[in-house]
C-alpha cells in the first residue's frame, strides 16, 4: 500500500528541464561516490515548509543533492526514484553541507583516479544549497595537491604542486546540477541498462539501498576512473528525518572486491561561511589559460599535435609549447629535459569515458625507451588540441 501510495505521489510532481549538457559536465567535475560516515552531525534549526508544502527537516537538503549528483549518476533505474523520494522531501530547507571523503586516490590526479595499491587521501567537500539565480550556488572541493572552488561568481581550479591555478567566470555547471529537481528527473526517465538493483532493506529506522553498475571497456589502456571500473554502491539513510549516514563504493579489479571510497563525516549546516569557497592565491601563482592560435595553428590534427610538443621540447621552443601545453609547469619541465629521440608516434585513439584521445609515442631518453600516450583534448574555446597528460 505505501509503494503505491507514494508511485501516485511521484506522479503528481512536476518535472523541470534540466541544463542542457547537464550529465556531461557531471562526467568530468564531480566526485562519483562516498562512504560510511564515523560521524554525522546536525546544526541546530528550525523545521521549515518543504517545496510541495509539507514539513521537512531542514539539514536534510544537502543530503539528496550528494546522493543523487555524486552516487547515483543519471543512469539509475526507475526504482531509484520511489525509494529515494523520501530523501527528496527532505531537503528543501537546508542550507549548506560540510563532508569528508577517504578515497583510494593520489596526488597528482584528478578527484576520481582510482589508485587501488596506495593508501588513499583526504577529500573535503562544501556545498551551498542553490538559492536565487541557477548556477551561483557556492562550492569547494579539496585534497591535499589541489582545491576546486566557486564562490558565486569566479571560479578556480588551483594545483598546488606546480602553483598554477585555472579559472572561469560563473555561473558554475557544478553548483547549477545539484538541483534536486534535476536528478529526481534523469533518474526516473533514463533507462538503467547498466545498472542492478541488488537490495532494498528497511531496518530499524535506516534505509539501505545496494545497487552494481558496470564500467566501460578501456582496452588497450588499463581502467584508471572510477566510471571505468564494475562497481557495487551501499548507500544508507534514516527512515525518519531522511539524513544520510552511510554510504560505500567498491570496484571490481583483477577479480577483487576493493572499497575504494567512504564517507568519514558529514555536517548539515544552517548557513554556509562565505570565507570557506574563497580562494587566497599566492602572489606568484601562474594561470593555465588558452591562449589565441591562428587558423593554421588551431588545425593541426592530434598526432600533429603531439610530434609537434616533443619536437619542440628537443629544440627549446617555448613558444609552441605554451600554445599547445596550457600548464606552465609542464613547460618549464619539458624544456630542462636532456636530450633525447623521438622512435615513434603513432596514430590517435579513444578510450573509455575520456573526452580527448590518446596518442601513442615511444622515445629513448638517457639510453632508456619510454614507451605510453599523451592525452590530448580539445574541448576548449579555440578547438585546439592541448596536452593533458601523459608524460
Amino acid at each position: 500500500m505505501r509503494d503505491r501510495q507514494l508511485t501516485r505521489h511521484l506522479r503528481t510532481i512536476p518535472e523541470p528541464a534540466a541544463p542542457p549538457g547537464l550529465e556531461a559536465r557531471l562526467e568530468e567535475t564531480i566526485p562519483a561516490s562516498f562512504g560510511r560516515p564515523r560521524g554525522v552531525r546536525v546544526a541546530r534549526r528550525a523545521w521549515a515548509m518543504g517545496k510541495w508544502g509539507i514539513m521537512v527537516g531542514a539539514p536534510a537538503a544537502a543530503a539528496l543533492w550528494l546522493i543523487t549528483a555524486l552516487v547515483l549518476g543519471p543512469s539509475a533505474p526507475v526504482a531509484f526514484a520511489a525509494v529515494l523520494e523520501p530523501v527528496v522531501q527532505g531537503t528543501a530547507g537546508a542550507r549548506a553541507v560540510h563532508f569528508v571523503l577517504h578515497r583510494l586516490t593520489r596526488e597528482g590526479e584528478d578527484f576520481s583516479f582510482v589508485d587501488l595499491q596506495g593508501k588513499g587521501l583526504t577529500v573535503d567537500v562544501r556545498v551551498e544549497a542553490p538559492q536565487g539565480e541557477p548556477g551561483r550556488a557556492r562550492f569547494r572541493m579539496e585534497k591535499p595537491d589541489r582545491v576546486l572552488t566557486f564562490d558565486g561568481r569566479e571560479g578556480v581550479l588551483y594545483m598546488k604542486r606546480g602553483n598554477e591555478a585555472h579559472r572561469w567566470v560563473g555561473p558554475s555547471p557544478i553548483a547549477s546540477a545539484y538541483w534536486p529537481a534535476n536528478w529526481i528527473r534523469e533518474l526516473r526517465d533514463r533507462p538503467g541498462e547498466n545498472v542492478e538493483q541488488v537490495l532494498y532493506k528497511e531496518e530499524d529506522g535506516i534505509a539501505r539501498l545496494v545497487y552494481r553498475e558496470k564500467g566501460v571497456d578501456t582496452s588497450p589502456l588499463p581502467k584508471a576512473f572510477l566510471g571505468d571500473f564494475d562497481r557495487e554502491t551501499e548507500l544508507r539513510w534514516t527512515l525518519d528525518a531522511h539524513l544520510l549516514t552511510g554510504f560505500k563504493i567498491w570496484v571490481d579489479a583483477d577479480g577483487e572486491r576493493r572499497l575504494y571510497s567512504e564517507l568519514v563525516s558529514i555536517d548539515y549546516l544552517p548557513e554556509a561561511d562565505p570565507e570557506s569557497f574563497r580562494i587566497d592565491l599566492p602572489a606568484d601563482v601562474r594561470f593555465a589559460e588558452v591562449r589565441a592560435g591562428t587558423p593554421e595553428e588551431n588545425a593541426l590534427g592530434p598526432a600533429e599535435v603531439a610530434r609537434g610538443l616533443f619536437e619542440a621540447a628537443q629544440r627549446k621552443d617555448r613558444g609552441f609549447l605554451e600554445l599547445y601545453c596550457l600548464s606552465p609547469s609542464v613547460v618549464d619541465w619539458a624544456l630542462a629535459q636532456p636530450p633525447f629521440d623521438v622512435l615513434y608516434v603513432g596514430e590517435p585513439f579513444r578510450s573509455g569515458h575520456y573526452v580527448g584521445v590518446y596518442v601513442p609515442y615511444r622515445i629513448r631518453i638517457e639510453g632508456k625507451v619510454k614507451e605510453w600516450q599523451l592525452a590530448l583534448r580539445n574541448d576548449n574555446p579555440e578547438r585546439r588540441w592541448v596536452f593533458d597528460g601523459g608524460i
